[in-house]
């Protein structure tokens, strides 16, 4: 897996990594709220023998302090320490608890004596600290004189020296923001990575034109992109935004690219389930083959969900004749209840007749009806240049495998991120059994932005222009050279003119050639 792969994974699951995390740091702040704001402040004290008067007694005398410094640490937390510091400072707090606020520790190979003081304000931890070393100085004194007698100053056996007195502290000791944030918000980020690796993984919907190639080798002929649409889009009163109409546009063309306008041709368009947009691609499918002035009839094959007409019914009243909220249409026909110039609906929308499903029962196409079907198909041949035809979703009902037997191919409709590869191959595998052409497969629902964007990011209409290589050529002639290829003149008959101006000599057109689209272009 490469570096772009995993961006591409950080990018989809955004969602799985943003709320672990934000849920983490919500955590830490709670805590960081609960705790209480404790300040330490630290007096070191150095521990040294007094006996050692030369040379010679000197490594006896730091034996001896070495020996006994860290019984003095012990003595910190005793009552005979803890008593005296009670009644100097006033203290309220019990023995037991002023114990746990002092801590006592003696620094690895050294005759050093650190003493550490906890509480809620500065300014009582510093005198917390000092009280306690004053008192450990007296007991130590009183402890380490024979016979309890005074001694002179320089005589003691064992001397403690502070080399360093509590300082008021500046912040607080506890609690410390950068670490209780800095350890939710990596803990978060990690549970957020994995889940969103974990749901990658269990991922197996449709998103990348990749993911088709593996299933199907039918070329991708279009990607309908998802944008934010509003009410009146969703009605059909609102035109199509631009985005919209170019995918369909692309769509026709490769689709009608080695059709000839002579040649009727039928199309049948499903999906695998339902609700992946196969009635919105056979409708906009139908408009684009329209604005391409071709005849089209646009048929409901969807008993069970017949909404075509709910795509015309809202703009009835300015461009199309749907008034009736359940048409007779395709079932009516094919029972021999009604004549099939009687049901269609012409001019639903300029150019656009439309054939509903009708009104009968929510039973389906059948293979008994195949017959008549094909037969509607012949005489729809006659009068339209393109009828497509939708049909229910693969795995819910079989007419679409049916219909697929007697039309000139099948378009599958995948909708991103929603069908699953499995759901997909077995609709593929229905389609090859019934020994249906399949056209290709249109990407329904893409994102216009993210990981998963198809949108090319150069602007329409960009083009590199070249720069004047200084015969006089540039881009104005190259437009001039389009312009005489356009217009199907031969490369013989173009000549150049004294002043560097291109010139068209009269004569007879060159044999107009057909240009054909790639069919995996995405």
């Amino acid at each position: 897996m490469t570096l772009h792969n995993h961006v591409r994974i950080c990018r989809r699951r955004w969602a799985s990594i943003l709320l672990p995390t934000v849920f983490a740091v919500v955590v830490a702040a709670v805590f960081f709220i609960a705790q209480p704001t404790i300040y330490t402040a630290t007096t070191t004290i150095y521990v040294s023998s007094g006996s050692g008067e030369n040379l010679d007694e000197l490594p006896q005398g730091s034996m001896v302090a070495g020996q006994r410094v860290q019984t003095y640490a012990d003595l910190v937390t005793t009552p005979a320490v803890l008593d005296p510091v009670i009644e100097d400072l006033g203290l309220a707090l019990p023995r037991a608890e002023l114990a746990e606020d002092i801590v006592a520790q003696v620094p690895r190979d050294t005759l050093l004596l650190e003493i550490t003081a906890s509480a809620g304000e500065p300014q009582a931890a510093t005198d917390l600290a000092n009280a306690t070393v004053a008192s450990l100085q007296n007991l130590v004194n009183e402890i380490e004189t024979p016979g309890g007698a005074p001694v002179a100053a320089g005589d003691e056996l064992v001397e403690l020296s502070v080399v360093r007195e509590a300082e008021l502290p500046a912040r607080p000791h506890s609690p410390r923001p950068e670490l209780i944030f800095g350890t939710g918000l990596g803990v978060g980020l990690l549970f957020g990575l994995i889940l969103a690796y974990l749901r990658e993984a269990r991922d197996t919907s449709i998103r990348t034109p990749r993911d088709l190639k593996d299933l199907t080798a039918a070329p991708l002929i279009g990607v309908s992109r998802r944008a934010h649409r509003t009410p009146s889009e969703k009605d059909g009163t609102h035109p199509r935004p631009v985005d919209s109409v170019a995918s369909f546009r692309e769509m026709r063309i490769r689709l009608m690219s080695n059709k000839s306008p002579d040649s009727p041709s039928s199309y049948v368009i499903t999906s695998s389930v339902e609700r992946e947009g196969r009635t919105t691609v056979a409708v906009n499918l139908a408009r684009s083959l329209v604005e391409g002035e071709r005849r089209t009839l646009l048929i409901g094959a969807d008993f069970g969900n017949p909404d075509i007409v709910d795509w015309f019914r809202a703009g009835a009243q300015s461009r199309g004749q749907v008034t009736d909220l359940t048409p007779a249409g395709l079932s009516e026909v094919l029972a021999g209840r009604a004549y099939l110039e009687d049901v269609i609906i012409t001019d639903a929308e300029p150019g656009l007749d439309v054939l509903p499903a009708g009104r009968g029962q929510d039973h389906g196409l059948e293979a008994s009806s195949m017959d008549a079907m094909a037969a509607l198909l012949e005489g729809c041949a006659e009068t339209y240049d393109v009828t497509i035809v939708d049909a229910p979703a693969l795995l819910s009902r079989s007419a679409a495998a049916l219909l697929a037997q007697i039309t000139t191919g099948v378009i599958v409709v995948v909708r991103y991120g929603e069908v699953t590869r499995v759901q997909l191959g077995t609709g593929l595998d229905l389609l090859t059994r019934a020994r249906a052409r399949l056209v290709g497969v249109v990407l329904s629902g893409a994102p216009l932005r993210g990981p998963d964007s198809l949108r090319d990011l150069r602007a329409p209409g960009a083009r590199r222009r070249r720069p004047d290589d200084g015969t006089g050529r540039a881009d104005g002639d190259t437009g001039q050279r389009l312009s005489a290829r356009a217009a199907g003149l031969s490369s013989a008959r173009r000549r150049r003119l004294p002043d560097g101006t291109l010139a068209l000599s009269e004569g007879a057109p060159a044999p107009a050639r057909i240009f054909r689209l790639p069919q995996d272009r995405t």
